[in-house]
């Protein structure tokens, strides 16, 4: 600072005085605007330390951190022992004699009518999307989960896990082969039982027992009470504020008073890749689209583009965004589209015949065609799933598992002309 001040004062010769005054001026504004800024520094940095103190010295904080260890730890006991005996005593079978079903082993959902439920399936192993789907949805949710044999020894942990993580309205219901068996684990601390969701999950049909998909998403839709149903596999999730978007639109088209009406609401389904941030809305999703297409892009375009084509993703995506959720359009069903949709609790379930990979989901979209369902597009509602579909290869046992389940497609489009002998419509 001497230094500055000294080299100033030489400067200030008769020719230079204009200059001068400048720079002097100048450094008087910089230190002034220097010191000022320590001095508040200097208050903030006072004032943390009063709080910090208070904090530190207050018992009635320490009692309370003390208080809610045993709380947490007093209810996951309860719920632990509470969900071993709904296994143990309320057990059911299955039509098929291969499965154990329990229904509403933990459960907090209160029974409302006008509503629409999020229904889902995964297996244990697969759970590190959920907590996030479910705090997202803000309402009720129905989560049934395959056992595997190798997972009995976790699965308890697992379901205690997405319950007390989640901290929604939620109600969770397990399948197991017959004969597996779960056990009682010891309950870690919160943090670290909430941790245990977070494993890279596994892919559902690599499991050691064939995975029942579509028993599964009857189970979840089963224990559902309310007029609407979204059935969704655990890496797909809807677009964020759609249960309220869809909700809205119920009440101003009046949809809760004909539980006849045989409509099924389609969201278009994409798939987005790593590195991108999921869109919440679909303004942000029509932005990504046109700066990562190959990144965000409709679902299975590149494994089977058909599957999804009746859709009409160019049409959804050109018509924007017009601010509240309506029907946009209505599409013919026709064979190969397995769409996603919300339809009412009332309608045809899935077949359980049907597992491991192909043909789950399209079996029930031919059946609701058969059945006389209108499938409605929805214009500013989707579903995302997440991971980009292609990029691995395929399973060894995939080809097997799609030729069988072929062949049992066959059969189910006969066993539909005799369920619905009066429906001129067919599944081609």
């Amino acid at each position: 600072m001497f230094l500055f001040c000294q080299k100033t004062i030489l400067c200030c010769t008769v020719h230079a005085r204009k200059r001068c005054r400048m720079r002097t001026k100048t450094f008087l504004i910089t230190m002034t605007v220097l010191v000022t800024a320590l001095v508040i520094l200097q208050i903030i940095h006072s004032v943390l330390l009063d709080q910090l103190d208070e904090y530190e010295h207050d018992p009635s904080h320490v009692i309370q951190n003390i208080d809610d260890v045993n709380v947490y730890a007093v209810e996951a006991e309860r719920l632990l022992s509470q969900l071993l005996e709904t296994v143990r005593d309320k057990a059911t079978v299955d039509d098929s004699g291969q499965y154990q079903i329990v229904q509403n082993v933990i459960s907090n959902v209160k029974d409302t009518r006008q509503e629409v439920s999020l229904a889902l399936h995964a297996s244990v192993e697969s759970l590190n999307h959920l907590p996030t789907t479910i705090r997202d949805w803000e309402g009720p949710v129905s989560v049934s989960m395959f056992v595997s044999a190798s997972m009995a020894d976790q699965a308890a942990l697992r379901l205690l896990a997405l319950h007390l993580c989640s901290g929604c309205t939620l109600s969770l219901h397990l399948v197991l082969p017959v004969g597996v068996r779960i056990s009682r684990p010891v309950v870690p601390h919160q943090s670290a039982l909430c941790r245990t969701l977070e494993s890279s999950p596994s892919v559902s049909y690599q499991l050691s027992e064939p995975y029942p998909n579509n028993l599964l998403r009857n189970v979840a839709r089963n224990a559902t009470h309310t007029e609407f149903v979204l059935s969704l596999d655990a890496d797909i999730t809807p677009n964020v504020g759609f249960r309220q978007q869809f909700l809205a639109m119920a009440n101003r088209n009046n949809l809760w008073g004909d539980s006849a009406d045989l409509t099924a609401f389609v969201l278009p389904l994409y798939e987005v890749g790593e590195g991108v941030t999921p869109p919440r809305d679909k303004t942000t999703l029509l932005e990504l689209r046109r700066r990562w297409p190959q990144l965000l892009r409709p679902f299975y375009i590149t494994l089977c583009a058909k599957c999804q084509a009746p859709t009409d993703f160019e049409r959804w995506e050109t018509m924007g965004v017009s601010g509240r959720l309506e029907v946009a359009y209505d599409v013919p069903w026709k064979d190969p589209w397995e769409p996603v949709y919300v339809i009412r609790r009332g309608a045809p379930l899935y077949d359980p015949r049907f597992k491991q990979f192909g043909f789950n989901r399209i079996s029930h979209a031919c059946e609701l065609h058969v059945a006389g369902y209108r499938f409605r597009v929805l214009g500013d509602a989707f579903v995302l799933h997440h991971g980009l579909k292609g990029e691995e290869p395929p399973r060894a046992a995939q080809s097997s598992e799609q030729h069988s389940n072929r062949l049992l497609f066959r059969q189910f489009k006969q066993e539909l002309k005799v369920k619905y002998p009066k429906s001129a419509r067919r599944c081609y």
